[in-house]
């Protein structure tokens, strides 16, 4: 071996035993399950399908049903209405409008007459008037009111007493039979008579007297507001004469503005005269200032200084004088001494 050489032949490998193999284990068989089958998406589609059909089945089902409720209803609305409409057209062919039913009871006696007068050969013919003649009706106001307005029928003046007597007989049979009776809440003077009919409000005034004439008219005919003014103006009546008077026709059409501002006056129908009244302004109390048939005299103004105010410009007699006068703010005697100083200057 030389000298630092420390490699050593390699010796050849020997061979060894055989190594027999080993034969494998014998596997044990698992123990059988039932397979778990996976849920799919298309077996959600389905199962979301089933859902929804479910779902449009219901609402369907309640809109149907929302639907026949509302046809019921519709049509017990409809019917209804209809009802109603039915019922509302019988009403109204039941109660015609007053103004017909007065122009009806007109018409009636119209032809009643007529043929009364053609039997007995008197050659006259009747008019038809128009608010000449007011029936007074006496209902919750204080005193009895005319109503507002008429349909009447009027003979000619050249009547004899006998034939007028004869158609006031036929007027009243007519009402008569027509189920008018007598109507007593307003005393009428001579033998002038009312007949009311109580159930369709017709009010009929017959003159008894030459020339013959009727009127009728509706007590609804009476407005409120002239209802309360009637109740004022009864009032001050009462105030100055101690009583109500038998019946007062006015209307707040009628109220006029006097040139003495703020005043108003108004003239009225009274029983037998036209009635004055006057106010100091359109929220004051009315004053019963006097009831005439003729030019009042300028000796009742100079009484009265709003009287003076309200009737401004209005004719006074002077019956000193014997002429008419002016009415100013000031007295007749005033006006009458301005006058003289105005001449005696010229």
């Amino acid at each position: 071996m030389e000298e630092g050489n420390f490699t050593q032949p390699v010796q050849q490998a020997q061979p060894t035993e055989s190594i027999e193999p080993v034969a494998p284990e014998t596997p044990v068989d698992p123990v059988p399950t039932a397979p778990i089958e996976p849920i799919m998406p298309n077996d959600n589609k389905k199962l979301n399908n089933k859902v929804l059909i479910i779902l449009g089945i219901v609402v369907v089902a309640v809109i149907a049903i929302v639907a026949i409720v509302f046809a019921m209803n519709s049509g017990n609305k409809t019917e209804e209405t209809q009802q109603n409409t039915s019922n509302s057209e019988q009403e109204t062919k039941k109660k015609p409008n007053k103004d017909t039913v007065v122009r009806d009871v007109i018409t009636g006696l119209n032809d009643s007459l007529d043929a009364y007068l053609k039997k007995e050969k008197v050659s006259t013919e009747l008019e038809q008037i128009y608010d000449q003649v007011i029936p007074i009706y006496k209902s919750s106001s204080k005193v009895a009111i005319p109503l507002e307005k008429s349909y009447g029928l009027k003979s000619s003046a050249d009547i004899s007493t006998s034939v007028s007597d004869d158609l006031v007989l036929e007027t009243k049979e007519y009402l008569t039979d027509s189920g008018f009776k007598l109507y007593k809440d307003v005393e009428l003077t001579g033998e002038q008579k009312q007949y009311l009919n109580k159930d369709t409000g017709v009010l009929c005034y017959v003159v008894d007297g030459v020339p013959f004439s009727v009127a009728c008219g509706h007590i609804d005919w009476v407005t409120a507001d002239n209802s309360a003014l009637i109740d004022s103006l009864a009032e001050a009546y009462k105030a100055v004469e101690g009583e109500y008077p038998l019946f007062i026709g006015a209307t707040k059409k009628n109220i006029q503005d006097s040139p003495f501002e703020p005043y108003q006056k108004l003239q009225v129908n009274l029983p037998g005269a036209a009635g004055l009244f006057y106010r100091p302004s359109a929220t004051a109390d009315w004053v019963f200032f006097a009831a005439t048939q003729a030019v009042i005299s300028c000796e009742k103004y100079e009484s009265d200084a709003g009287a003076r105010k309200a009737f401004q410009g209005e004719k006074c007699y002077d019956e000193a004088a014997k002429e008419n006068r002016t009415v100013t703010n000031g007295t007749t005697k005033d006006e009458t001494e301005d006058t003289t100083k105005t001449k005696n200057k010229k």
